[in-house]
């Protein structure tokens, strides 16, 4: 078949890394030159997704073991330390290096990568997608995978009848800022606390991090909420991290980028004939943090099996794309965007109550982390309610629904049909996308 992969991204890479050594002819258009391909900064990933698929690693120097983080809930003074179990395998990788390594593994099987090169849009007929226009000619391909990120074109412009979100909404799109600073040797530092999360910090509605890099000694400055983010709103961010973590340089090293990122759960279609989304354009990211990277690169993996198997780019056949993710990744983060959501419309002093008393701890949150649902057990926040001292019902009801809700959203997520029907696709995506309306 031939395969056209409209955007570089890690989920993209994959997908025609695999496909190309299943005996397809497949092209990567990248609309950026190929040193500007990736941001200026390092995300994590869990080390074990480059065995599950046979994935080269980066060059050593360009990833070490992430770290752990100390957690503050709003206008707290009480530090939560979420410590890293020891399955935890989750590393930060550079993105550039990382990337590089993706499409060097692509080209070596074979595909073929344009550069500062985009399409113009999609050859549409009817029910499927049938190629693109390229410099206003036609090209057809069997089939046309959507890389092309948060803001895909391409998804946007698909009709309604696709059943295919077109552009998430404002609540579901975070805009981050990340930079790395001088660290100030002689600044007093806190040597247990030495990395720092802060919730909705100074009347940011979302989080900031300050972190000290191991391995260059920079500190590392991240700031993110929905609803956009102004230079003046990361100013004043800036400030009062400065404040609380002194070591934090005045000169900015390298980063001082922001971007857009989806946090919302995974699409509920990501599929037509012809056609399939994979990384941001189908919101694969983490929605508590916007990480995205593991789950994308699953992804075209899974993307790629289910066309090397069915021999078939049909709707049918790429179903069975989706539903693996959705068994094995996006269950889980539809599930943390429950508990993202939540977040959004609790009290900030409610949730300030569950942190400083133990009622969800740190250990709870790092299971999370690592795909432990649920994280916490109903009777377990009962018992810790009481031994709180708090009389607090309606708190404690609120939690109590959170988790069901959370233990819902995962079961219902994995139900999804693994044979394609118009009805039972249907039927799930009408009670997947309830959970969230």
């Amino acid at each position: 078949m031939k395969i056209i992969v409209l955007g570089g991204g890690h989920g993209g890479l994959v997908a025609a890394r695999d496909l190309a050594a299943g005996g397809h002819e497949v092209t990567v258009y990248e609309k950026r030159a190929e040193a500007a391909v990736g941001y200026d900064w390092h995300d994590d990933v869990d080390k074990r997704v480059f065995d599950d698929l046979a994935l080269p690693l980066p060059p050593e120097d360009t990833y070490f073991k992430a770290r752990e983080l100390s957690l503050l809930a709003p206008d707290s003074k009480k530090w939560i330390k979420i410590k890293q179990t020891k399955r935890n395998k989750t590393y930060s990788f550079e993105r550039k290096p990382l990337l590089a390594a993706l499409y060097k593994s692509a080209k070596d099987a074979g595909v073929k990568v344009l550069f500062e090169t985009c399409a113009d849009g999609l050859i549409i007929d009817g029910a499927a997608v049938k190629g693109v226009v390229m410099g206003g000619e036609e090209l057809f391909a069997d089939l046309v995978i959507d890389s092309a990120g948060l803001f895909s074109p391409y998804r946007e412009s698909l009709p309604e009848s696709f059943g295919i979100v077109a552009r998430p909404g404002d609540g579901d799109i975070f805009y981050v800022y990340k930079g790395f600073y001088e660290s100030d040797e002689n600044a007093e530092k806190d040597e247990v606390n030495t990395n720092r999360c802060y919730i909705m910090p100074a009347g940011l509605r979302g989080i900031a991090w300050c972190v000290q890099d191991p391995p260059t000694g920079y500190i590392n400055v991240f700031v993110g909420q929905t609803g956009g983010l102004t230079r003046e709103e990361i100013d004043g961010i800036l400030d009062f991290l400065r404040k609380d973590n002194p070591c934090i340089g005045e000169r900015l090293v390298r980063g001082g980028l922001t971007a857009a990122i989806p946090i919302r759960y995974p699409a509920s279609r990501m599929v037509a004939d012809g056609y399939a989304i994979v990384g941001d354009a189908a919101f694969m990211t983490v929605p508590l943090n916007g990480s995205g990277m593991l789950s994308s690169m699953y992804a075209g993996s899974y993307l790629a099996e289910a066309v090397n198997k069915s021999g078939s780019s049909s709707v049918a056949a790429l179903w069975a794309y989706q539903a693996k993710f959705m068994q094995n990744v996006g269950a889980r983060n539809a599930a943390i965007d429950v508990i993202r959501r939540w977040i959004n419309t609790v009290e900030p002093g409610d949730l300030r109550f569950l942190l400083e008393k133990g009622i969800i701890t740190g250990k709870n949150i790092s299971d999370m982390a690592e795909n432990v649902i649920p994280a916490v057990k109903t009777e377990e926040v009962i018992k810790r309610f009481f031994a709180s001292g708090k009389k607090n019902l309606s708190l404690m009801v609120d939690a109590v629904g959170l988790l069901t809700k959370i233990v819902k959203t995962y079961a219902v997520s994995r139900m999804i049909p693994q044979r394609y029907s118009v009805k039972k696709a249907a039927a799930w995506e009408k009670d997947y996308n309830e959970l969230f309306s």
